[in-house]
């Protein structure tokens, strides 16, 4: 796939210098730094249905721990924990339980406001911030930890599991602009667009770009390059154009070439890849059961 761009060379994202490299100058044009976190204590789920904070803890989380589990979900969510578990579409804890997997959700108001009159500005690096937290706090209770996030917070997983390489893999559902769709782009979310309706998100430099993308030194094909030593899945859906699937899907390419992964092109339905994979679906800006399916069967494969 070519969409007549030209893209940043990659600095070699198995060397650690070159890492350093990206890192920083991720930080330094999209998103401002991202705070290394300090460990933190929660309470376990069940205390936090009410809605509860744990003493000692910065916000509630819900943990819900399965015994053997092959691996952890960490997520943020955009619903207080109070009432997560009534959105069995967008968390079917049953079913990701079922499948061997824990999860742990937090809601990313309770972390950071998104309101960009609230807000103290960069809130993707503090949401980012956040997962980084409960991965630390998981360490000694689980192996095998996925960040993962719809939107907004699909942007926030892939910087989490950019910035951290404690954690093992990375899904990103319909992240868009400013996660894994390029900002140099004649389809869907710009970079203006983003950064006028949402200049709290990002480092103010990212607005600077705005109708200048070819002057960023880097593309979002360097953030999925950092994730991709360790295995990434990105969910998009068909009449989701504003999210930009096919320019996810070069990212990605970009992404993958550089871990001498070649990509199979995009197919509406399917889940195309294995360890860096791409789930394509009719539909729209949400997340459904299929996105379910989908991270549950990649997640699978992966452990057989």
């Amino acid at each position: 796939m070519a969409l007549g761009f030209d893209y940043p060379p990659i600095p070699t994202p198995s060397d650690e210098e070159g890492k350093l490299r990206t890192r920083r100058l991720l930080e330094e044009h999209v998103y401002g730094p991202v705070p290394r976190p300090e460990s933190v204590s929660f309470s376990d789920w069940s205390d936090l249905v009410g809605g509860a904070k744990a003493a000692g803890s910065p916000y509630p989380l819900l943990w819900s721990p399965v015994a053997n589990s092959r691996a952890t979900i960490v997520a943020l969510g955009f619903t207080p924990i109070a009432t997560l578990l009534e959105l069995d579409q967008v968390w079917p804890l049953r079913r990701i339980n079922d499948a061997g997997l824990s999860l742990a959700v937090a809601c990313y108001n309770d972390i950071e406001p998104d309101d960009k009159d609230l807000s103290s500005g960069q809130a993707i690096s503090r949401w980012a911030q956040a997962l980084m937290q409960i991965r630390l706090w998981l360490a000694p209770r689980s192996n095998n930890v996925y960040a993962l996030g719809h939107s907004r917070l699909g942007k926030t997983a892939l910087l989490a599991a950019a910035m951290d390489e404690g954690f093992d893999g990375a899904i990103a559902i319909q992240s868009g602009c400013g996660g894994a769709a390029p900002s140099r782009t004649a389809a869907g979310e710009t970079v203006g667009d983003i950064t006028r309706v949402f200049p709290h998100w990002f480092s103010p430099r990212f607005a600077a770009y705005a109708g200048r993308e070819s002057e960023l030194p880097l593309d979002q094909h360097w953030l999925l390059a950092l994730c991709a030593s360790r295995p990434v899945l990105l969910c998009n859906a068909e009449d989701d154009e504003w999210a930009n699937p096919a320019g996810q899907h070069e990212m990605l390419e970009l992404a993958a070439a550089e871990h001498g992964i070649s990509m199979p092109p995009m197919q509406i339905g399917h889940t195309v890849g294995n360890r860096l994979a791409h789930y394509y679906r009719p539909g729209k800006h949400e997340v459904t059961h299929d996105d379910w399916s989908a991270i549950l069967r990649w997640i699978e494969c992966l452990f057989d």
